[in-house]
């Protein structure tokens, strides 16, 4: 791929588009190489400083080519800032992420796509910062912003994913009983687009349970596991145990996963054991496609009961 590359460069040239292409996709196979290694291996960190510069250039390049607010560009920008949270600059991160948002913001208006986009990342920054109330504030933002755009949708999968953000944001700050009618949300959204076996749906039924356990409703959080023919967990046996048993969290943590970070409880771990194919980040971080795939298949799942 290197060769590729060097290759491409000395034909093409720098600045052109098909350069730009595998500048860019060389920087996500080194991110993802590197998240392949323990996160304090040094070949974690080579990888990771051989895609910064390479994503800086795409980020660049396609600005130039394409304008600063197209999607491409924004969306190296966001790979960049994920990045560079993986690499612990977690504030240029922040700084990088709030200078995005701001300019969509003022190029775009507040509820363009691209503009909810730059929200939830940068949303995923601050999470990944601990500072949760903002966070917060941007994640109902994202989900209002796309309830509205998405009104009409059939499968509104924009607003099932901004909705399960902000569950399990919710739910990282102890607000179970705010989280609670957004989990049910999302389940029965899940429910209706890609039926019950659907690793969305499972890990959106592991996300009430587990907030319903913290409202010490054990009981009921037992039966929504068992309505999906999921077991319960172990006798005090908590959230962060369950996921160290299955092998943790995975790829390296941080906005990678945003919001177990922005995506962090074991939203995806019965999900993942169930059905590897899912998104890397759970649920949480879908951007719904598989949803509209089943919709447009004609085998969404309108039978399904929905979870009182």
């Amino acid at each position: 791929m290197l060769s590729a590359l060097a290759g491409t460069r000395e034909v093409l040239g720098n600045g052109h588009p098909e350069t730009l292409k595998s500048v860019g996709m060389m920087a996500t196979l080194l991110t993802e190489a590197g998240h392949l290694h323990p996160p304090t291996a040094p070949e974690r960190l080579k990888a990771f400083r051989e895609a910064e510069p390479l994503y800086r250039e795409a980020v660049v390049g396609f600005a130039r080519g394409l304008g600063q607010y197209h999607p491409t560009p924004l969306s190296y920008s966001h790979e960049l800032a994920r990045l560079l949270l993986d690499m612990n600059k977690a504030s240029e991160a922040e700084t990088m992420s709030r200078d995005c948002l701001c300019g969509c913001r003022a190029a775009l208006g507040d509820s363009h796509p691209e503009s909810l986009i730059a929200i939830t990342h940068l949303a995923a920054v601050l999470r990944a910062r601990q500072k949760f109330d903002e966070a917060a504030t941007l994640a109902r933002e994202v989900r209002n912003g796309w309830k509205e755009l998405e009104r009409d949708a059939k499968v509104p999968r924009n607003t099932l994913t901004a909705t399960n953000i902000l569950a399990e944001l919710l739910h990282t700050m102890g607000l179970d009983a705010e989280a609670e009618p957004l989990c049910r949300e999302v389940l029965n959204g899940f429910l209706r687009a890609v039926g019950p076996q659907h690793p969305f749906t499972v890990s959106a039924v592991d996300n009430l349970s587990n907030v319903l356990r913290s409202l010490n409703r054990v009981d009921e959080a037992d039966k929504v596991l068992k309505q999906f023919g999921m077991k319960t967990p172990l006798q005090g046996v908590s959230e962060e145990a369950e996921g160290d048993e299955n092998g943790g969290g995975g790829g390296g943590g941080g906005p990678n996963s945003p919001p177990k970070s922005l995506t962090n409880g074991s939203a995806d771990k019965r999900a993942s054991k169930k059905k590897k194919a899912a998104s890397p980040s759970g649920a949480a971080t879908t951007d719904g496609a598989a949803a509209d795939k089943a919709h447009s298949n004609g085998v969404a799942h309108e039978e399904a009961e929905d979870v009182d």
